[in-house]
């Protein structure tokens, strides 16, 4: 058994490592590009990280053109001061005359991007991640790529999330870079995620690892859902591992919408709404999902009752959305994030009453609530504009589903073990059981025979004794009879009628001996 712990303390241990590089390394991968300055990139120097990855990210002060549909020709030779908006960044705080956009509108952005010599008259790929809105990108002045439709108001635009790959050529070393962006239906508008321009090889490359991330989540959730969905159909009284493999289930369907929008891939042409209530959905479900089924093996006062409080709190927050437009639904995760949080804080206690009541591998799960903790503390740190950072609450909740599974079934294979154990240990006591049955039959028949044997002895002796006694009997008895019947004095008649009486109840108490009669 405490093999069976370090293991599974070693693999919490490697998980943790892996999550921690992953972030860093994505963190670093963010940073190392150069940055625009007021709507100019040069990426020709050649000491820039970029030679060796082949790829750059276009971040920094691009120029900003509020409800404007500017085409290339117009951008290229701009006398006047132009506004700037850092990419990647939502335009909801950004101030022009005096007062914040807000999420609704369009606008134009533009960028002018100087190539490495060697990137010139070679085909080039130009990525651009999923963020809410809808775009068109235009480079010097051929249309690369569109997602949605781009419209000037809420009628003519149609948002959709999903990332985009366009390919480019270019003889000249000046890439004049135009994105037509607008977005009526979402909290968040604006170019939200980064933009990545390089060698086919490499800009595939990020597209592939991002697709295997996504898949193996997806892989990873779909197979622990339905394992232990089928393992509640055998075992129907453990509610863990229904409870377990319905959380699973939200959180699949939100990797399939999430990131690379695999699930897009088969509906390219699906209802915005539809996609963004599978997103929500799991949003409102998973916290109250993952408080009951740390709940589980604890008893707590009002237990029940928070638990229905909190699954009328994400039902009513599912049927809020189903009647309410997109934007409106975007909306309800800047109060709902403090539902998560709360929910979140209430399953860490759970994870410490847990250790206080010795449940077994209690410390390994509020090491992996922790860290899906930390992960969701920084999305809202995401959300709310605080800090520029890739979203990290899907690997925190992907980690701690992991280290869940690996729990719960170390603990599922150790009361196999322990059942396992008691039913060879109450095989063995049977036979033990039926041995000490089968000796004891034996002295039992032992006894038996012993005992007849004594009683067919009493009755042989006592039938002879019998037949010894009736005999002289008899001969008293006819003799006394005679005496009676001859003449005899008073004083003897009366001794003779004595003496037969007597002979008659002796006589009768004889038969009695004789085990036959």
């Amino acid at each position: 058994m405490v093999l069976g712990n370090r293991k599974v303390t070693l693999l919490f241990l490697f998980l943790v490592n892996q999550l921690t590089f992953f972030q860093c390394n994505q963190f670093i991968f963010h940073s190392n590009s150069p940055v625009a300055k007021n709507g100019y990139l040069d990426l020709s120097n050649p000491n820039d990280q970029i030679i060796k990855n082949e790829f750059a990210n276009l971040k920094g002060e691009w120029k900003f053109f509020w409800n404007e549909s500017k085409n290339a020709n117009q951008l290229e030779n701009l006398e006047s001061e132009s506004e700037t908006i850092i990419v990647p960044s939502s335009w909801n705080q950004k101030m022009i005359n005096g007062k914040k956009l807000g999420s609704t509108g369009y606008a134009t952005y533009f960028l002018q991007v100087k190539i490495p010599e060697h990137w010139k008259n070679k085909v080039l790929l130009l990525r651009v991640d999923y963020h809410a809105g809808a775009y068109e990108l235009f480079v010097n002045g051929k249309l690369s790529q569109s997602v949605g439709t781009f419209g000037t108001k809420k009628e003519t635009s149609k948002n959709v999330h999903a990332p985009s790959i366009g390919y480019i050529y270019s003889n000249s070393e000046i890439l004049n870079i135009v994105v037509h962006e607008s977005n009526f239906e979402h909290r968040v508008g604006g170019i939200g995620r980064e933009i990545y321009l390089g060698s086919p090889k490499a800009i595939n490359s990020i597209s592939n690892e991002r697709k295997i991330s996504d898949l193996f989540s997806i892989s990873v959730l779909f197979i622990i859902s339905l394992y232990y969905f089928f393992y509640f159909l055998i075992r129907n009284s453990d509610k863990s591992s229904l409870i377990f493999s319905i959380l699973c289930f939200f959180l699949l369907i939100r990797a399939l919408v999430q990131n690379e929008q695999i699930l897009r891939e088969f509906f390219p042409n699906g209802n915005y709404k539809l996609f963004l209530l599978i997103e929500y959905s799991a949003m409102y479900f998973a916290p109250s999902l993952a408080f009951h089924f740390f709940s589980l093996p604890i008893e707590f006062k009002f237990k029940n009752k928070i638990i229905f409080s909190c699954y009328t709190i994400s039902i009513s927050y599912f049927a809020y959305s189903l009647l309410v437009d997109t934007l409106s639904i975007s909306y309800t995760v800047l109060h709902f994030q403090y539902i998560v949080l709360i929910l979140s804080l209430s399953t860490i206690a759970l994870n410490v009453l847990s250790i206080k009541k010795k449940i077994k591998h209690s410390w390994l799960s509020l090491g992996s609530m922790f860290i899906a903790l930390i992960t969701i503390i920084i999305d809202m740190l995401i959300i709310q504009e605080k800090i520029q950072f890739p979203f990290t609450a899907s690997y925190g909740l992907i980690f701690m589903i992991f280290t869940q599974g690996i729990i719960l079934a170390v603990r599922h294979s150790e009361a196999f073990s322990t059942n396992e154990k008691l039913t060879n240990e109450l095989t063995l006591f049977n036979e033990n059981l039926e041995n000490k049955v089968n000796e004891r039959t034996i002295e039992l028949n032992s006894a038996i025979e012993r005992m007849e044997k004594s009683v067919k002895a009493r009755n042989d002796f006592l039938a002879n004794m019998s037949h010894e006694i009736r005999t002289p009997l008899n001969i008293i008895s006819g003799m006394a009879e005679l005496l009676d019947e001859s003449e005899l004095k008073p004083e003897q008649k009366e001794y003779v009628s004595i003496n037969i009486t007597e002979e008659w109840e002796f006589g009768s108490q004889v038969p009695k001996l004789d085990p036959v009669t």
